[in-house]
């Protein structure tokens, strides 16, 4: 697609979360650079579940409420809902089909009727000890949930030019901030229901891996147990631990704020000690590279001091992504809260490009 030198509305980026649904919708300049044009976000009736109609007629309220125009919009399949796998196939050179190689491959390892599955796949850089092959990265959908995603969206006249892939939303969103080549850039997506883990070389997607117990939800469920409060209590007691400095615990001592503390780094211990392995497998696989920086986005990206934990536990470069590192934001009050949770929505709004 080619942008006129007029200012020119993306589609609406639309990032079903298991507990949030966000949009943004970006203006495209003359000289290439992103404006945030609006941006909305609603909660979950069912989490984990598709949309309602009923919710779909909210949302589409909210967006116009928001000054968000146009009925053209972009998803991406939740990655629990994506299938995807590394393949060495042979070398392109060959002649040999090898998207055609690929469709089966992923149907034949998911146990999937091949008719039943739509596949897309991206050649990934050749690994240090690559043998002369075609090394590639194969994504599938079944039509089934694709179906089930689509669908509530189109029966309210939405038109969705766009099924992308979590990874790659993400990627384009902070593209801007990767780290130069041939360093390697890591971008941690903290969900509710889960985190995942998307790994980047050469401005490409090498890796995605959903980390266990990642998301906010079993943080939310373990302090629940431990403390017995409510998730309104919960939110309220992170947002004032988010704030608060090493000074004010010394100056204000607070037992609750302190067991609390303990808890999450806990927690988020558990995530580094994943974020490791993945680290050490893509070093394995592109050896003479390292992973100079990870990216936090997610709406529990900004949660507690994330970013100084998980700096110094992995000694990596950690920076938490919020939507002004990657766009022009004239207002910070048409930001939903939180802020960190847009960078999906914006990447979708950017599908086009």
């Amino acid at each position: 697609m080619k942008w006129s030198k007029r200012l020119t509305r993306s589609p609406i980026g639309i990032d079903l979360g298991a507990g949030w649904i966000k949009a943004a919708q970006l203006i495209r300049h003359s000289h290439g650079q992103w404006q945030l044009a609006a941006a909305a976000a609603t909660r979950r009736e069912q989490p984990d579940q598709p949309p309602t109609d009923q919710q779909i007629d909210h949302l589409i309220a909210l967006l116009q409420r928001q000054g968000l125009t146009g009925r053209q919009v972009v998803l991406a399949a939740p990655p629990e809902t994506m299938h995807m796998d590394m393949l060495t196939l042979p070398p392109r050179s060959s002649g040999a089909p090898i998207d055609e190689i690929a469709h089966m491959e992923l149907a034949r390892m998911h146990k999937l009727e091949p008719a039943a599955v739509q596949t897309d796949l991206w050649d990934l850089p050749q690994p240090a000890r690559g043998r002369e092959a075609a090394y590639v990265m194969v994504a599938g959908c079944e039509h089934d949930r694709a179906h089930e995603l689509l669908a509530p969206f189109e029966r309210h006249g939405l038109d969705v030019t766009g099924l992308d892939c979590h990874a790659w939303a993400v990627l384009r969103a902070c593209r801007a901030l990767l780290a130069p080549a041939p360093e390697i850039t890591t971008i941690l997506d903290v969900g509710w229901s889960a985190a995942s883990l998307v790994v980047v070389h050469e401005q490409t997607v090498v890796y995605e891996r959903l980390l266990d117990n990642g998301g906010t939800q079993h943080l939310h469920q373990i302090l629940a147990r431990h403390l017995n409060l409510s998730d309104e209590a919960i939110d309220h007691a992170l947002g004032d631990m988010a704030t608060r400095t090493p000074t004010d615990d010394q100056e204000n001592p607070n037992p609750l704020m302190a067991e609390l503390r303990g808890m999450v780094a806990a927690h988020f211990l558990g995530l580094a000690e994943q974020l490791q392995a993945a680290f050490a497998y893509v070093t394995h696989q592109y050896p003479q590279t390292h992973v100079a920086r990870l990216l936090l986005v997610g709406g529990g990206a900004a949660a507690c001091h994330l970013d100084e934990q998980l700096s110094e536990t992995l000694g990596t470069t950690v920076q938490t992504v919020r939507p002004s590192d990657i766009v022009t934001v004239d207002s910070p009050a048409m930001l939903p809260q939180p802020q960190t949770a847009l960078a999906s929505a914006i990447g979708l709004a950017m599908y086009d490009q």
